[in-house]
């Protein structure tokens, strides 16, 4: 599994962005996004959305060996 393959998907649709890091103020990390159009989404329909993206991924990469690191 191509990890930063994952992490551009993820990034393209907008649910995480590089942002400086708290800590040290120098390294770059990953933060997750403010969704906006689900904000007036029950809550079980937002984790419906949020799970059927992971499971994409995951159907996608089911074949590798390294596909519990995804978690």
């Amino acid at each position: 599994m191509d990890r930063y393959k994952v992490i551009t998907i993820l990034n393209n649709l907008g649910l995480i962005r590089k942002r400086i890091s708290h800590s040290d103020h120098q390294n770059l990390i990953f933060r997750g996004t403010f969704m906006g159009n689900l904000l007036n989404l029950d809550h079980a329909d937002i984790i419906l959305y949020y799970n059927s993206i992971i499971r994409d991924i995951y159907n996608y990469y089911v074949f590798v060996g390294n596909r519990c690191k995804i978690l």
